[in-house]
């Protein structure tokens, strides 16, 4: 036997009669095992296919622009010196062309330095990014680029959206929701809310700065842009309501403005689902914010009816309320006002064991402090005894501070606060 017949022989995965297994004939995808078919009947298999293969061309297409941007941008920055010492390898924007984020074809918060050993990523400054920016601008064909790549963009998305709406089914909605036990779901909730759309939903509930009653009241009716896994004209009001009740519960930190919370809790709506909001959040953030029309006074009024509206939340067993007031109002006779009208409210759902907590955010921090070191004042004691009691045990904890620029700050504080009691003490 020759040594090749040998070699084939042992041949792993080969048997007598038979072709080497890297020769046999593929199999081909089964529509039961690929999940892109889940659901769907044969016309919309093909809608999926052929929307899959315009994806890819369009994705294929977008690189190319991009690679054009780049060698377009390179040339620029080669030929117009930017005075800062900031220059563009021909590896460094390979690199940066190669890894850095389709979302944008400029990369411009950022370069890439390549060296033997890694990429190391540093800052341009304000005047070299907006001399490049100038020069973006001046350049006819860059311009023309940057268009065909946003163009390109929208068609990717749209191909995207389309493809995502085919496949949140109702056939395949309706096997989740009837197969797969709530444990299961809320999984897949998990995974569908991306931190991105998370951070997104959280900034359109933040968002509510609202400065008059007219446009709070707008605000309690305005439908929230939800997700399209959360909105029920597309998925059905269980999946749609599930995935809403997981980002309420689980994923939310959107902190809401002390205006709007009345309005926040009585949203009745998600999108175009009926929920009511207050019978899903499991969290709820407050921001009080050291405003002008807070501290001269116009804004008590709404201050109290939002601490009022908490009232309907107090047969919650597994709520946590977090109310934050701002650095600044510690310098202000505004802080008793406002820690006096919480204190009904707070009282109250104490006695009915909410975990509400009361935080003066960066309280007692001087200017320049790592954010990473930053603590939030527990105000919490203020409630159970006097102001000046709670001063006394404050003067006792910063006296046993041992760093003493630290200390010294922190006393230089107290002493504004211990004026403003004495002038609130006096008005009231």
């Amino acid at each position: 036997m020759s040594h090749r017949e040998l070699k084939r022989k042992a041949a792993p995965g080969s048997r007598a009669g038979e072709p080497p297994s890297a020769k046999r004939p593929r199999r081909g995808i089964e529509p039961e095992l690929d999940h892109r078919y889940w659901g769907l009947d044969l016309d919309q298999r093909a809608q999926v296919l052929r929307l899959y293969k315009e994806g890819i061309a369009l994705t294929a297409k977008q690189r190319s622009i991009k690679q054009e941007i780049w060698g377009r941008r390179k040339n620029l920055l080669d030929d117009n010196h930017t005075g800062e010492g900031l220059s563009d390898s021909d590896e460094g924007v390979s690199y940066c062309a190669e890894y850095s984020s389709d979302e944008s074809p400029y990369c411009s918060d950022a370069y890439y330095s390549v060296d033997s050993d890694a990429c190391q990523v540093f800052m341009e400054s304000r005047s070299c990014r907006e001399h490049r920016e100038q020069l973006m601008d001046e350049d006819a064909d860059l311009e023309c680029l940057v268009e065909k790549w946003t163009s390109n963009n929208s068609k990717i998305q749209q191909v995207a959206t389309e493809c995502a709406d085919l496949q949140l089914c109702s056939p395949f909605i309706t096997m989740i929701c009837n197969r797969l036990p709530r444990e299961l779901r809320d999984q897949i909730y998990d995974c569908l809310w991306t931190a991105e759309d998370v951070l997104q939903m959280d900034g359109e509930i933040s968002a509510f700065s609202m400065t008059s009653d007219e446009t709070r009241a707008i605000m309690a009716v305005t439908d929230l842009p939800v997700p399209r896994y959360a909105n029920a004209d597309l998925v059905g009001h269980q999946f749609a309501a599930e995935a809403a009740e997981w980002y309420l519960r689980m994923r939310k930190e959107a902190e809401v403005d002390y205006r709007c919370v009345r309005a926040y809790l009585e949203r009745d709506r998600f999108g175009p689902m009926p929920l009511f909001i207050r019978n899903c959040i499991r969290r709820l953030i407050i921001k009080i914010d050291c405003q002008a029309s807070l501290i001269t006074g116009m804004d008590y009024e709404a201050l109290r009816d939002s601490m009022d509206s908490l009232l309907m939340l107090k047969d919650h067993d597994d709520l946590a309320i977090e109310i934050y007031l701002d650095q600044g109002l510690q310098y202000h006779l505004a802080f008793y006002r406002v820690l006096e009208i919480i204190k009904s409210a707070y009282l109250v759902l104490r006695e009915a064991n909410l975990d509400i907590k009361v935080l003066g955010w960066e309280f007692f921090s001087p200017v320049g402090n790592d954010p990473c070191d930053v603590e939030s004042e527990q105000l919490n004691y203020y409630f159970t005894g006097t102001p000046k009691e709670w001063l006394d045990m404050k003067a006792e904890e910063i006296k046993a501070i041992k760093e003493r620029k630290l200390r010294i700050q922190c006393q230089r504080i107290l002493r504004i606060m211990q004026g403003n009691l004495a002038s609130f003490m006096r008005s009231t």
